[in-house]
């Protein structure tokens, strides 16, 4: 079931593509736990039952995965995979082919993961689908939603600075102008099991970075409060992760609920 958040951005979306406005484009920022796959899914079953056609994309194949009958963006409205070789690129749909016509069928569009695309995706994909609709609305005029979190991967730039890689996010574009932004805050997973460690967690990390933490120090330290077990060396983390190890070794249901990550494969 929908909370909070999840309803109203469900409501004004469906309602926008129920009434056939057009040029709805929107963006959903949604930081992790915030129920975005859920909230995407509801409304892709909401209107695939009234017989329309919704098309479920994203930026990468294992987020494609996630979602019923999703495809990536590139496949979906075949990108070109080098957009660097034209000041206009556009996608390799021809007006007038099945592709083309199918298109212009679609009710919806919804992208996942949409940061992680460079803006040029955005924008060749703009100007073909006014092309095959002939339309100058944004997208063609059809409904789209976007969705994502800007805190997490943003576009791949090869031996890009920082610069770079800010200046091929979409909100570089002039596709931001054209987005209405609406936003999920609630943190599903930790609400619904109400544990208060994992919500002090959960806003530790937004406000981290959201730039909202508190600097104790000239050098830009920020002050992180008690978050579990701090170890001293690799004995200490596995005997505090793995206590009982001897003993539980053919319990898998133990085994299941501990698990070490590291950052790096040399760890």
């Amino acid at each position: 079931m929908l909370k909070g958040d999840q309803v109203y951005v469900f409501n004004v979306f469906i309602k926008a593509v129920q009434e056939k406005a057009k040029g709805i484009y929107i963006f959903l920022d949604a930081p992790g736990g915030c129920g975005k796959t859920f909230l995407i899914e509801t409304i892709l079953v909401k209107i695939r039952s009234e017989g329309n056609i919704a098309i479920a994309t994203a930026s990468s194949g294992l987020t494609a995965t996630l979602i019923t009958e999703g495809r990536t963006v590139h496949s979906t409205f075949k990108v070109p995979l080098d957009l660097s070789r034209s000041d206009f690129p556009m996608c390799a749909v021809k007006k007038g082919t099945s592709l083309s016509r199918l298109i212009q069928d679609y009710s919806v569009t919804i992208i996942d993961e949409a940061p992680m695309l460079h803006k040029i995706v955005y924008e060749a994909s703009d100007r073909t689908l006014k092309d095959v609709c002939s339309s100058s609305e944004v997208m063609g005029g059809i409904p789209v939603l976007l969705c994502g979190d800007f805190r997490q991967i943003l576009p791949v730039v090869p031996s890009g600075t920082r610069a770079d890689i800010a200046n091929a996010c979409i909100k570089k574009s002039y596709h931001w102008q054209e987005l209405t932004v609406l936003r999920l805050t609630t943190n599903m997973r930790v609400h619904m099991h109400n544990e208060q460690d994992a919500a002090s967690f959960s806003n530790l990390l937004l406000n981290v970075v959201d730039g909202r933490a508190k600097i104790v120090s000239e050098s830009d330290n920020i002050s992180v409060p008690e978050l579990g077990h701090v170890s001293s060396s690799l004995n200490d983390l596995i005997t505090k992760v793995f206590s009982d190890f001897t003993e539980n070794i053919q319990d898998s249901d133990w085994l299941s609920q501990r698990a070490i990550l590291a950052p790096l494969n040399d760890n």
